[in-house]
């Protein structure tokens, strides 16, 4: 250890070595306590993020399907994060696309009949359901209390995208007990880049998707990340400090204007969704692509990101958009996000540079 730098590897039974684990159950003790649940009814492990977390509970459905013979139907919707979509893409299953409506907010009643009636019809199917609590580029939030009834279907395995939750909602902390499994990335709410963790329901025997020298419980291999597990505690004590009152007040300030300044030039998607986040905007403007808007905002100097990946600077149809109906615009989706930190003289400098430029904007 170098000054507060915990350099040792976790798994050393030298004093640095028990040190560094020391810190990891410290991290994973707080973790518990601060989602309200506890050891009994999760398996905690931490992983790179998402991505691979996410992963992790596709293929090992994939992999008990194969083992028991047993058909699977993997449901998730169209616009959920590509690492979920992709993945289950490439699986031997039954592909159940969940809809949404044209504010984002899923269809539950219509979901659950038609999810039912396909269970019938495959009685010895393994169904895993993909929830995302907040999507990512919409802002929706997908309370986890309406999708409760689903677990009512047997055979049914829930897994919750939980990444854009931490701060981003009043109710991140109350996860539900009958689910299992919830996905995090830490940087989405100031903990390192490259760490995220796992919650996963005892009982499931999850499967690991990285092998090796059997750490975390044989849940994940490799030499764990002392430091960014670390940098989850430090960053979720600092978002416990935030107002996410003022976080929201400021959104609404910034949306409200918005709202005048897109008339004739675009809209805000997902304005009317039932539940949405304390910090993200989803809009667009329908003469403009958003690699060519992008450019144009950070000209201004405003960082805005592009709705949809880009590749080699050509914006590409968002598949959020398309399913929502807005086709003709689906590569024109912008997405402006505020920190947590979002400060009054930020907010007066976005206020300030965008009424010079819209008026610009064709």
């Amino acid at each position: 250890m170098s000054g507060d730098f915990i350099f040792a590897n976790p798994a050393s039974q030298h004093s640095e070595g028990k040190q560094a684990r020391k810190i990891i159950n410290q991290t994973k003790t707080f973790l518990y306590d601060f989602f309200h649940t506890n050891e009994k009814e999760f398996n905690l492990f931490f992983h790179s993020g998402a991505t691979e977390g996410l992963n992790t509970v596709i293929h090992h459905y994939a992999s008990r399907s194969q083992k028991e013979n047993r058909p699977l139907i993997l449901a998730y919707a169209q616009g959920d994060h590509p690492a979920v979509v992709e993945t289950c893409r490439t699986q031997n299953a039954i592909q159940f696309i969940l809809k949404r409506d044209t504010n984002g907010d899923y269809l539950h009643e219509e979901n659950l009949s038609e999810l039912k009636q396909l269970k019938s019809q495959n009685p010895d199917a393994l169904i895993l359901y993909h929830h995302l609590w907040v999507h990512n580029e919409l802002g929706v939030v997908s309370p986890l209390s309406e999708v409760k009834r689903f677990k009512e279907i047997p055979d049914l395995f829930m897994s919750v995208d939980a990444v854009q939750s931490p701060g981003k909602h009043y109710h991140y902390r109350e996860l539900e007990n009958t689910f299992d499994y919830y996905t995090f990335s830490a940087h989405k709410f100031g903990a390192l880049k490259g760490i995220g963790f796992s919650f996963s329901k005892m009982g499931n025997n999850l499967s690991p998707f990285m092998l090796g020298g059997g750490q975390q419980n044989k849940l994940r291999s490799g030499t764990e990340n002392v430091m960014g597990v670390y940098s989850i505690k430090l960053a979720l004590e600092d978002l416990q400090k935030i107002d996410l009152g003022d976080l929201l007040h400021k959104k609404s300030i910034v949306e409200d204007k918005l709202r005048g300044w897109l008339k004739g030039k675009g809209g805000i998607v997902a304005d009317k969704a039932r539940h949405r986040s304390l910090n993200t905007i989803y809009f667009y403007l329908t003469n403009l692509t958003s690699d060519i808007a992008v450019a144009m905002f950070d000209l201004s100097g405003l960082e805005i990101s592009a709705g949809s990946a880009c590749s080699s600077g050509a914006a590409k149809e968002s598949e959020i958009l398309l399913s929502l109906g807005y086709k003709e615009v689906a590569k024109n989706g912008l997405r402006l996000s505020l920190g947590f930190q979002f400060s009054q003289e930020e907010l007066d400098h976005l206020l300030k540079t965008s009424e010079v430029l819209f008026p610009k904007i064709p």
